[in-house]
């Protein structure tokens, strides 16, 4: 094993934590506001539509969520076999 593996490691690992962690404080914020029409959009928009307009975010983040952890896990096997 290299001797820069357990620093890739904390590196990925701090990496991983500030994207998941990003991911985590979006979503907090869209349950939290995505039923309210901002000031901007009031008039234009209905509560309805907004809230079927921010499902998309959503799903992205649930993504990203995802892809960010098995990346993770892909690099960490990836380099731990030798590749």
């Amino acid at each position: 094993m290299s001797p820069f593996a357990p620093l890739l490691l904390v590196a990925l690992l701090g990496v991983t934590a500030v994207r998941v962690g990003l991911c985590r404080r979006q979503m907090r914020h869209l349950q939290d506001h995505g039923g309210e029409v901002p000031p901007a959009f009031q008039g234009r928009l209905t509560a309805d539509e907004h809230g079927r307009a921010s499902d998309y975010p959503r799903a992205r983040l649930r993504l990203d969520r995802v892809k960010a952890l098995a990346g993770a896990v892909l690099l960490v096997a990836l380099t731990g076999g030798g590749w």
